[in-house]
């Protein structure tokens, strides 16, 4: 097999395309890949996992990806020290990145039918204060929101159903029906909260298809390097020579575009627990939605091209204070509206370590930016640099 799909132009797949590994796989891969990651990291273990599964991306890796950064210190040091800083999905800009959403309707009837159970509140036949079978069954079928109706598509509506039943009881037990709908809701709000904070640790990227389409991308630079004011590096994937490059391509996701949010099954959730310290325990299954949901934003945001490095709880111990060492610049490219100071330090830096650097400039033709090179120019002045850069 071929180590790196970049390095040579593919003619024709390693695979057979219904193989997700195939460049012409046609569904999504990621999900392929987290399923079979994860599968083999809760068996045997996520270093067996990283190793065995470092090289099932090759062929959809691109050459490179470009990072954008605002004019702050805290960029400056990313630069210069070659790494890059993760974040929480909390600390985007978007609420509903990687969010995960539950059908709560679902939700409540399990919950709630379950605890009638437990507390040997379903009988034969029906009183005022129990469920008769026939009635804990007609809940047990009714048909919540997004529930596939399937060949029961003559299912009453669990709302219908639930309204008719609990004032056909006594007042008491209408009471103690309510008290039990608001617990499972409080219990469903409590579960997906503790879901939607599992720590993992997230950088982004775009990938472009060359640097014309970066230059053609302004939204890009409006958003994401504070109107133009900062900068944008460019980073190869050749992770060879580094000790984690394994735990870097395990890591690394195309991003999916959807008019649908992650959801978690109900009955799922509802199996969860919590260890001694009363944290949620992070099964196969939970794992695999997290991750879905990390990759999957609204389809609007499809403008962005991105990919995301995602380090999970079991592979922190590469991260120093949430940064990672990435030193694999290829190239720098300046907003056209950055101050002169940051742009003479970063050039420097640049020229020092022999490093592409690119001023961007406005056409004059057409609502794009050109690049203009700064390699073997003569930046005398020293560095003082602007309030923008050190906010």
């Amino acid at each position: 097999m071929k180590k790196f799909s970049w390095l040579s132009d593919y003619t024709k797949s390693s695979f057979p395309s219904g193989d997700f590994r195939s460049s012409d796989y046609s569904g999504y891969w990621q999900k392929q890949f987290i399923n079979h990651y994860l599968d083999e990291g809760f068996l045997h273990g996520f270093d067996k996992a990283i190793a065995k599964y470092s090289d099932y991306k090759d062929e959809h890796l691109p050459k490179s990806l470009y990072k954008f950064f605002p004019p702050t210190i805290y960029s400056l040091v990313a630069l210069e020290n070659r790494s890059l800083r993760l974040s929480t999905a909390n600390d985007f800009n978007d609420p509903f990145d990687s969010y995960i959403g539950i059908e709560e309707l679902t939700y409540v009837k399990t919950h709630v039918l379950k605890e009638l159970k437990n507390r040997g509140l379903i009988v034969t036949e029906a009183t005022n204060d129990q469920l008769s079978q026939e009635e804990y069954w007609r809940l047990f079928h009714s048909h919540s929101k997004d529930e596939e109706l399937g060949f029961l598509s003559n299912r009453k509506k669990y709302l219908i159903e639930w309204f008719r039943i609990k004032h056909e009881k006594s007042n008491d037990f209408y009471l103690l029906l309510n008290d039990l709908e608001c617990d499972a809701r409080r219990a469903c709000e409590q579960r997906i909260s503790e879901i939607r904070n599992v720590p993992f640790r997230i950088t982004c990227f775009s990938n472009f298809a060359d640097d014309e389409d970066l230059g053609n991308n302004t939204t890009m630079w409006s958003h994401y390097a504070d109107n133009h004011r900062g900068f944008c590096v460019k980073y190869s994937l050749d992770f060879s020579d580094s000790p984690i490059q394994n735990i870097l391509k395990c890591g690394l996701y195309k991003v999916m575009y959807s008019a649908r949010i992650s959801k978690a099954s109900p009955r799922e959730v509802m199996k969860l627990k919590c260890d001694d310290n009363y944290e949620l325990k992070v099964n196969a299954y939970l794992a695999k939605t997290i991750y879905r949901a990390l990759i999957t934003k609204s389809k609007f945001w499809n403008y962005e091209k991105e990919w995301r490095l995602i380090i999970g709880k079991e592979n922190f111990n590469v991260l120093n204070d949430a940064s990672i060492s990435f030193p694999f610049i290829e190239a720098v490219y300046l907003g056209c509206k950055m101050e002169k100071a940051l742009q003479q330090h970063i050039v420097r830096f640049a020229l020092a370590n022999n490093i592409p650097v690119y001023q961007s400039e406005k056409s004059n033709e057409k609502f794009k930016l050109d690049f203009i090179s700064q390699n073997g120019k003569d930046i005398a002045q020293p560095m003082t640099l602007g309030k923008d850069a050190t906010q």
